[in-house]
C-alpha cells in the first residue's frame, strides 16, 4: 500500500494571529509538498479570560483568514488531537506531520509518539512515522513583529481598545473590518467595562500563555 502523507495543526487560535497564519500557510505547504491531505484543527475550549471568541466565533474568522485551508472545529466526539490523529489513521494515513510553535514541539512529539500503537478512550493510531515541525523561532508577548503576535498580546491590545496593534497582530488575510469585527467580539465576550479596560489590558500583558 502507498504512504499517505497528512499535515496538521491543532492549535486554539482565541483570537487569531499573524503567528497562526504563519502555522496554516506552514501547514498547507508541507501537504503539498509531501502531495498529501491537511486539516486545521481549531480546539473547541472557551472562557471569559483566554478563550473569549465562541468555537462558531473562531471558526467564521478562521475561514475569512483560511478560505482556501481545510478547517475543522474540534468537538465532544473529537476534543483532542489524540482523537484527530486516530481519526486520520482510520483514513489510511501512514505518515503524520504536526506543525506547531517552536515552544511546543518537544510536548506534542512525546505525546504524539507515546501514543502510537497504545489504544485508548482517543480510538487508536498507529503512523509509520510522526513528525513535529516548528514554526517560527519562539515568541515575546511583549515583543514587536509576528513573534510578538500571541492571543495575550491580542486579547489585551482588544481590552485597551488598541486597535491598531490588534490590526498589526491579526492575519494580514483578514480584511480590516473582520479585524474590527473580531476585536468588539474579543471585547465583548470578556466583558470588558470602561473604566477598568485599561488597567486589566496592561495586567494581561505580563501573562505568560500557550496559544
Amino acid at each position: 500500500m502507498a504512504d499517505i502523507h497528512h499535515s496538521l495543526t491543532f492549535a486554539r487560535m482565541n483570537p487569531i494571529t499573524s503567528g497562526h497564519e504563519a502555522v496554516v500557510n506552514q501547514t498547507m505547504a508541507s501537504a503539498k509538498n509531501n502531495k498529501g491531505g491537511h486539516s486545521i484543527i481549531l480546539s473547541g475550549s472557551q472562557d471569559t479570560k483566554k478563550n473569549p471568541l465562541t468555537p462558531e466565533q473562531k471558526l467564521k474568522y478562521a475561514k475569512h483568514s483560511f478560505p482556501t485551508a481545510n478547517i475543522k472545529m474540534a468537538d465532544k466526539s473529537k476534543p483532542t488531537i489524540l482523537h484527530h490523529a486516530s481519526d486520520l489513521h482510520n483514513q489510511g494515513v501512514t505518515h503524520l506531520t504536526l506543525h506547531v510553535g517552536s515552544d511546543r514541539v518537544e510536548s506534542m512529539n512525546n505525546l504524539l509518539t507515546r501514543y502510537n500503537g497504545q489504544p485508548g478512550a482517543h480510538g487508536n493510531y498507529k503512523f509509520k512515522k510522526i513528525t513535529v515541525v516548528p514554526v517560527g523561532s519562539g515568541r515575546k508577548d511583549t515583543g514587536k513583529g509576528v513573534s510578538s503576535a500571541s492571543g495575550t498580546s491580542m486579547r489585551a491590545h482588544a481590552i485597551s481598545n488598541n486597535r491598531a496593534e490588534f490590526h498589526k497582530m491579526a492575519p494580514s488575510s483578514m480584511s480590516p473590518a473582520h479585524k474590527d469585527e473580531m476585536m468588539r467580539d474579543v471585547r465583548n465576550n470578556m466583558g470588558v467595562k470602561e473604566g477598568i479596560f485599561k488597567r486589566f489590558g496592561e495586567w494581561l500583558l505580563e501573562v505568560t500563555a500557550t496559544d
